[in-house]
């Protein structure tokens, strides 16, 4: 798209004359962002701190919504089919992990994993049968004490940084 109000042409097939004032080019962007997703995200207050510590983590913003719905079958899921990605964490699920921070943690950040990362399912274990990814579809109840000692290791896989290893986790 081009974008010049003192050009012959504002993008292919629209023309200045398209636009009766600059504000009415204004009013016409602004739908055109909010079609596309480009208003500001939306982040339900009971998901905002683990969202924020997935920013703090990633060294970035997370675009996606961050929101509840009711989900069939799913604790939470990724959306990527919308103008702006969408996390949804289901109410119930929420409620089955309520005072258990570390659960909630492993939620949003694997569905975030999904939906900000691109990282699809990892069911890789170490020797002992733990998983070594918060991205494994074999149940996060399966990691929560090892995700306690080894919080690190599990963040520096789930972001791909340089030190973590296929077996992080895996301490004899």
């Amino acid at each position: 798209m081009y974008l010049s109000w003192h050009g012959a042409w504002i993008a292919p097939g629209v023309t200045r004359a398209s636009f009766s004032t600059p504000a009415a080019l204004v009013l016409a962007l602004a739908a055109l962002g909010l079609a596309t997703g480009c208003g500001p995200r939306k982040v339900d207050p009971k998901l905002a701190t683990y969202v924020s510590k997935f920013e703090q983590e990633a060294h970035s913003s997370v675009s996606s919504n961050v929101e509840f719905k009711t989900l069939d079958g799913y604790r939470g899921f990724c959306n990527p089919d919308m103008p702006r990605n969408h996390v949804w964490i289901d109410p119930r699920a929420w409620a089955d992990t309520e005072g258990d921070a570390i659960a909630q943690e492993l939620l949003v950040f694997h569905e975030l994993g999904h939906c900000e990362l691109s990282r699809p399912h990892d069911n890789r274990e170490d020797s002992r049968g733990i998983p070594v990814s918060i991205m494994t579809s074999e149940g996060l109840g399966m990691l929560e004490a090892s995700y306690s000692e080894n919080r690190q290791q599990y963040i520096d896989e789930l972001f791909r940084r340089p030190e973590a290893q296929a077996d992080a986790t895996a301490t004899p």
